[in-house]
């Protein structure tokens, strides 16, 4: 009974995107850091902000996913048992991002549109390809590389931005060169999940191009360049404190890439994996 009640509560936190909401907040906090940002100087409306367009961007994707879905296999699904819940949360998250909005600086408003275009384009059907109604997401290897570009974005750039950094700093770059590394590594097992699905819509991505081997092996790559450049982090100036959740979590992402195969369940991609960001934000939190 008690094990059925973790399991409803893991499902729900993480199906709900709760997680990957809580997760892009670490990540920003994380960055708040390597910013040299303070906690007594953090504007929690922009956490906050963060948080819920997560939420929001997430929950189009299910909604949109859901949304010519026969009744009998939306019951198959956590999101379509709790669809009512879905909509809900989707809504008051847009209203969320709506009223924080107009409490961000002009330089972060302006970064904000331009996140919100694309993942408008990303979760709806505007584009046509073959005849069918498609979304950026749809179509090669837009998928992969526009969530690696938006997390980026959003959880370095735009703290940048709002605190008047210039993106053009040493230490920025190379942040933003970590974080991209880290999202592409811990999103390729993504794509070795959904590689029979995306077989048969004729979507071309990158294990079906390479083959799972060496995605795995890009992935692992990609997570030692990580924690390459986190040590390169250290010298633009010293952020002892932050790196090291840095590092913990790197390899606790990399220990799980390497466990990725098509047989694990989705919750350890959902779960496990975006997991490794909520990961770093606990572990900073401790170590400050």
């Amino acid at each position: 009974m008690i094990f059925d009640k973790m399991r409803a509560l893991f499902h729900f936190f993480i199906y709900s995107s709760l997680l990957i909401s809580l997760g892009a907040v670490s990540l920003t906090m994380v960055s708040h850091q390597l910013l040299r940002i303070h906690p007594e100087e953090y504007d929690y409306g922009l956490l906050l902000l963060i948080f819920f367009s997560t939420a929001a961007t997430y929950l189009l994707a299910r909604i949109m996913g859901m949304w010519n879905m026969p009744p009998h296999i939306k019951q198959l699904f956590w999101f379509g048992r709790n669809e009512l819940f879905i909509r809900a949360f989707f809504v008051i998250s847009c209203l969320a991002c709506f009223v924080l909005f107009w409490y961000m600086p002009l330089a972060s408003q302006l970064l904000l549109l331009f996140l919100a275009m694309i993942t408008l384009l990303y979760s709806l059907p505007l584009f046509r390809k073959n005849g069918k109604q498609v979304r950026l997401r749809d179509i090669g290897l837009f998928k992969i590389f526009l969530i690696v570009f938006t997390w980026t974005l959003s959880t370095v750039a735009l703290p940048a931005v709002h605190y008047g950094k210039s993106l053009v700093e040493p230490s920025i770059l190379l942040q933003l060169l970590e974080r991209a590394a880290y999202i592409l590594a811990i999103t390729l097992p993504f794509d070795i999940r959904d590689m029979e699905y995306d077989k048969h819509v004729n979507l071309k991505t990158i294990p079906i191009l390479i083959g799972i081997p060496r995605t795995l092996f890009l992935a692992q790559l990609l997570i030692g360049g990580c924690s390459f450049l986190a040590i390169l982090n250290l010298v633009f100036p010293p952020a002892y404190p932050t790196n090291i959740p840095l590092f913990i979590s790197y390899l606790l992402a990399w220990w799980l890439i390497r466990q990725t195969h098509t047989k694990q369940p989705d919750y350890f991609y959902t779960g496990y994996l975006d997991g490794t960001m909520l990961v770093m934000g606990i572990l900073l939190w401790m170590l400050t």
